[in-house]
């Protein structure tokens, strides 16, 4: 490598704060040493920039929490997401007998209290019980299923499941579906 102080050109491509830097341009500092890699087309990492790898798989891969303090993220589509409300911040998909999750985000597990009651229970907790919830109920034979949020927690949803006819009746079904949205 040649260069002086902290900036070095080495195979063709710019270090600083490196001597062997990894793309076009690589940036590292004490802290982190893949603070930026740029590298052009044609090299292996295809023309990316990586913010804390030296080997970015996208047109921009960071390793580490992205923060948008105004504006948000513009998707391929044009639209604008300026915050995470709106998304869904737990959901489930489940079988009652075991009961088992077939499938899920942000559920840690699910009890069984008895027939047709079960408790939800979240990672990452909602930042109080003021969430909303919704979910539907069926063996994949008639629409005549519910699910009824029976008590809601910072930390998990207790529901029931039954008959839409016989309300009061709780049964265990194969397939069961519950979505959240609120605060964590």
């Amino acid at each position: 490598p040649s260069g002086g102080g902290a900036l070095y050109y080495y195979n063709g491509n710019v270090g600083i704060g490196t001597t062997e830097p990894a793309g076009t341009l690589h940036v590292s500092n004490a802290s982190s040493t893949n603070a930026l890699v740029v590298c052009a087309a044609g090299t292996s990492c295809g023309g990316n920039v990586g913010i804390g790898t030296t080997t970015p798989a996208q047109k921009l891969s960071v390793v580490g929490t992205i923060e948008s303090t105004t504006g948000g993220i513009k998707f391929p589509d044009g639209t604008t997401q300026a915050t995470a409300n709106g998304t869904a911040k737990t959901w489930v998909y489940f079988s009652a007998t075991t009961p088992t999750i077939l499938a899920s985000y942000n559920v840690g597990s699910i009890t069984k209290n008895g027939v047709g009651d079960f408790s939800i229970n979240f990672t990452v907790p909602f930042s109080s019980a003021n969430y909303a919830c919704a979910g539907i109920a069926g063996n994949g034979d008639n629409p005549d299923k519910h699910i009824i949020v029976y008590s809601m927690a910072a930390n998990n949803i207790r529901v029931i499941t039954g008959y839409s006819s016989a309300p009061t009746t709780k049964s265990d079904y194969l397939f069961n579906h519950v979505v959240c949205f609120g605060n964590q």
